[in-house]
Order: C-alpha cells, then structure tokens, then sequence
C-alpha cells in the first residue's frame, strides 16, 4: 500500500488517501495525485509539463487532480512518469523524485 511507502521515507500525510470509488466515475480527462502535501500548485505543474496539464483541482493538502485538455495526454503522462505496483492496483506511484530544489525526494502515488 502507498502507506507502507511513506512510512518508509518517514513522511507524514496530512490527509488519507483517497481509495478508488467506482460511483464516483473515472475522469479520463484528470489523474488524481496522492502525497502533495510538501508541493505547490506549479510544482505539481512541473511534473506534468511534458503532457501539458491545463489546472490543478486541490481536494485537500495530500491530494489533488491535475487536468488535461484531453483524454490522451492523462494516460501518456500516467505512462512515462509512473510505475506500476502490482499490490497497489490501481493506484500507480513515481520513482523517488527530486520535484523541488528546496524540498527532499518524493514519491508521488497517481491514478
């Protein structure tokens, strides 16, 4: 679980993460971000740039959705900057990622 990671790297969320409901839908336009807490809204940008996110749609201080103007680029960048965790399913996370020059690594769980 995503958890056991950041206990790991001995990071304290603020919030829990939020677990996959199907009555919610998917957005295939959005990837939901999980382990914000230390980041900005650009710096949550920069990891997508490539992809070009539109927005960001703050949930909480753990969590975000970052937007798409499509429904391609989402699963490219879920593709190229993730890695899949079988035990995790579905929920996808980065390798340890120095996001910000100020900030230590981080591991960034997407889905």
């Amino acid at each position: 679980r995503g958890d056991d990671v950041d206990r790991a790297m001995h990071v304290k969320r603020t919030e829990a993460r939020r677990e996959f409901d199907m009555s919610e839908g998917v957005r295939s336009e959005a990837i939901h971000v999980f382990g914000v807490d230390l980041l900005n809204t650009q710096q949550i940008l920069d990891v997508f740039m490539e992809y070009n996110p539109k927005f960001i749609e703050w949930l909480d201080d753990s969590s975000c959705n970052v937007v798409f103007g499509d429904n391609i680029a989402p699963q490219r960048a879920i593709d190229n900057v993730s890695i899949e965790v079988p035990q995790d399913a579905p929920w996808r996370r980065t390798e340890l990622k120095q996001v910000a020059p100020t900030l230590p690594p981080q591991i960034l769980h997407m889905r």
